[in-house]
């Protein structure tokens, strides 16, 4: 046999040599070409089309992670630039809460300190609508009362500048020439018991 099959092996075109093969069914058959029936290739495609949709579904998670983070840098940014915008707030309005504070205590001290303010503050918010009229002149006489001097081009708009302040007194009213251009010069006096704070 062991002959035989020697020859078989150097001779193989040899068509009087009977093909034999003494080997287990078991490894012949494990020897056999890998053969795949019809659910097989099924099998196999349906392997490769779940490889390349978990694939291209991976991908395209990556790139939306990645535009995500890219979303998350710039908030983070502007979180940022915000808590320096709320810190500056903060601070400002920790110094307007001191600064009133030392208002307040200083006005107990000596009453009355801001009525500069207060009238400035009125006579800016009253003269809104009123064009043509300058004030000149804002002092305040030995009784505390305020006397306001200025210029305008229509006579007009003294009454309405008189009402801003209560009990308010139209002292004189002056015609005169400035430039060519007839304009009136306004005495008014404020008392000092007229409250500055409103306004008609």
């Amino acid at each position: 046999m062991p002959i035989g099959a020697a020859w078989r092996v150097l001779d193989s075109s040899n068509a009087r040599l009977y093909r034999i093969n003494l080997l287990p069914e078991s490894v012949r058959e494990g020897q056999r070409v890998f053969k795949l029936s019809w659910h097989g290739y099924l099998l196999l495609v349906l392997l490769f089309a779940s490889a390349f949709l978990f694939t291209r579904s991976i991908s395209t998670k990556v790139r939306d992670l990645k535009e995500q983070e890219v979303q998350l840098g710039i908030k983070q940014a502007q979180v940022a630039e915000n808590q320096i915008l709320s810190d500056s707030i903060e601070a400002v309005s920790a110094q307007r809460a001191r600064y009133q504070t030392s208002l307040a205590l200083y006005d107990s001290l000596v009453p009355g300190t801001d009525r500069w303010s207060r009238t400035l503050t009125q006579l800016s918010h009253g003269t809104e609508d009123l064009n043509s009229i300058w004030l000149t002149n804002l002092a305040s006489g030995a009784d505390g009362a305020l006397m306001m001097n200025g210029f305008t081009v229509y006579r007009t708009r003294i009454p309405r500048l008189s009402a801003q302040f209560d009990q308010s007194v139209l002292k004189e009213v002056n015609v005169q020439e400035i430039r060519e251009q007839t304009v009136y010069r306004y005495k008014i006096e404020v008392p000092s018991t007229s409250v500055a704070g409103q306004t008609k």
